[in-house]
């Protein structure tokens, strides 16, 4: 009777040398865990000997990846194979994976909306495949340009339950601009869990620009509206008028607040205007961009 293991390994960095070896009797349900230790149920479904038990083991990949931006792909490279008690992978072996977003409103990036399913990326091949000679499946994991968790399963055809890793898709070092004297945070839609995040020296460019205009125009504060999301990537424009997406759910328009270095302003009484300009580069925010004739387009760098 053959036992045999699954083994997730990068073919661009070397292995990390924690992993976890779990038993499994025949026909247990894959198990969906959100942990950084991955652990796994797995079945036999044709390639083991029926009745045997399968081992799992899993090397962590590096799980987190920025999205794919507007004129740029942000991809992974890996191999996935099938090896046996010795370490020594299976030659010729199918193996079958799926990606799938997670369900976790805490790990959607600040997306609550549930409207339509979200992108979760691609795969290369996208079902997955042969291990060939080598006993290696070569993988592309092609991010989407919606952050959050997506989990990548893979093992045994057809169900590609044996095994999975999180992959997190986001822009790191995201801060929160928090409530402060001199501004208000206004354009609340429901649909998102934070909108006001931004690299750290672009928030405190923001909090110096409100109190240069405080102190300017006694009484007076800005209004900062979208930002970015805490995790970064799309932001869908919400049109309050209607209470619908401007464009779709997951689509632009958009097309910047995605990395931390853009935020809308609204508009000033126009006497202020000239100086409030000179307030921007004063706090050292590089551009100024006047849209639909309601707010500033405020860009860090």
């Amino acid at each position: 009777m053959t036992c045999r293991m699954l083994l997730l390994s990068l073919s661009s960095a070397a292995l990390f040398a924690s992993h976890v070896a779990i038993a499994n009797p025949p026909n247990k349900a894959a198990a969906f865990m959100y942990s950084d230790v991955e652990q796994a149920r797995g079945t036999n479904n044709g390639n083991a000997d029926p009745g045997s038990g399968v081992s799992i083991e899993s090397h962590n990949p590096p799980k987190t990846l920025p999205p794919t931006l507007p004129g740029t792909t942000s991809a992974i490279m890996f191999g996935v194979s099938a090896v046996d008690l010795f370490g020594i992978p299976i030659p010729n072996y199918n193996i079958c994976h799926r990606l799938e977003a997670t369900v976790d409103d805490n790990a959607r990036g600040g997306h609550l909306h549930h409207d339509q399913e979200k992108s979760v990326g691609k795969l290369d091949p996208p079902n997955g495949g042969n291990s060939g000679d080598t006993g290696t499946l070569t993988v592309t994991y092609t991010a989407p340009d919606v952050s959050g968790e997506v989990f990548y399963r893979f093992g045994d055809c057809p169900g590609a339950s044996n095994e999975f890793v999180r992959m997190i898709v986001k822009i790191e070092g995201l801060v929160p601009l928090l409530a402060g004297p001199d501004y208000e945070l206004a354009g609340e839609d429901g649909n998102h869990s934070a909108r006001y995040y931004g690299e750290p020296n672009f928030i405190t460019g923001l909090q110096f620009l409100a109190a240069l205009y405080a102190f300017e125009f006694t009484g007076s504060k800005l209004y900062y509206n979208d930002m970015s999301l805490p995790w970064g990537g799309l932001f869908e424009a919400w049109n309050r008028a209607t209470q619908t997406f401007m464009g779709a759910a997951w689509k632009p328009p958009h097309s910047e607040h995605r990395l931390g270095i853009n935020a809308d302003l609204a508009l000033v009484p126009e006497a202020h205007r000239k100086e409030l300009k000179s307030f921007v580069k004063e706090a050292k925010i590089n551009g100024v961009t006047l849209y639909h004739k309601t707010h500033w387009h405020l860009r860090y760098r």
